[in-house]
């Protein structure tokens, strides 16, 4: 599929916008945790009598986020980041140009160096 450049404009947006994002998520998940401790222990109390401890459902939160960090960390972060390598290297990657260019000079060195040696 064919991938067209629209410039740094956009990549800053999104980028800034990811970032940003995240602390939005954080206090999401805080406000979501309050609202579903306080509708799960309403639920538990009216049918079964069992009040659920706080420190109790924030453990759980706390797990659930850790086993989603293992899940990312193990298994997301290798193919993303294989993505995204080929992605930088193929688009507008001014490293890329420098090596090329570093590339054809130890080339050219090379081929003085054995052009020496064989003298």
């Amino acid at each position: 599929m064919k991938q067209y450049y629209i410039g740094k404009w956009w990549g800053f947006i999104k980028l800034l916008g990811q970032h940003v994002t995240s602390y939005l998520q954080l206090l999401i998940l805080a406000f979501t945790s309050i609202t579903a401790y306080a509708e799960i222990n309403k639920w538990l109390h009216l049918t079964w009598e069992v009040v659920l401890p706080f420190w109790a459902f924030i453990l759980a939160i706390i797990a659930v986020v850790l086993c989603l960090i293992l899940f990312e960390y193990t298994l997301s972060w290798p193919s993303f980041f294989s993505v995204w390598n080929k992605q930088i290297w193929e688009h507008k990657n001014p490293l890329k140009a420098k090596l090329e260019k570093m590339e054809t000079e130890i080339s050219e060195i090379k081929k003085l160096l054995e052009k020496n040696a064989s003298e």
